[in-house]
């Protein structure tokens, strides 16, 4: 059912849509028809409530649901997951790119560069994965860092 499309005595007449008044328009939307638990009127009475908090508005004060990081990252989707192995895999086919660059042309530092940029981002989405993730795999992410400055010291040079 779609509120948004009723006329103001058809949302009026309605059980599951109110007409409300906008501060450009007036128009029909759907009820809300959630209950919260956080209802309390009484500070006490809202506390005692999980997931609750009393808070104070510029003219009335109020309970309302406790916004937490961990409620906030739920809503935003969460962190995103990475293996670690694909990620190493995805950063070796850069370096092996940049390996053949390197064979066929010395001057083609802009495409190097280019590259060493993919590999840095990939490397910046490693270090934030958990430190256990990264004691299993230390050698490739070592061989990884050293040829990157080997890559670094002859663009350097």
């Amino acid at each position: 059912m779609d509120c948004r499309k009723k006329t103001k005595e058809a949302c009026k007449a309605s059980t599951k849509c109110t007409y409300a008044t906008g501060k450009k328009r007036n128009y029909c939307k759907k009820k809300n028809t959630i209950k919260s638990l956080c209802r309390k009127k009484n500070e006490t009475k809202c506390k005692r409530v999980r997931g609750c908090k009393f808070a104070s508005g510029t003219k009335r004060k109020f309970c309302r649901k406790n916004v937490t990081k961990r409620r906030k990252k739920i809503m935003k989707g969460g962190a995103p997951v990475y293996p670690i192995q694909d990620k190493v895999d995805e950063i070796k086919k850069h370096l092996k790119a940049i390996d053949d660059l390197g064979e066929a042309h010395d001057n083609m530092f802009h495409e190097v560069f280019e590259k060493i940029d993919n590999i840095s981002d990939d490397l910046t989405s490693l270090r934030t994965l958990t430190e256990d993730a990264i004691e299993n795999n230390t050698t490739d992410i070592e061989d990884i860092s050293t040829r990157l400055g080997n890559i670094e010291n002859h663009a350097n040079a």
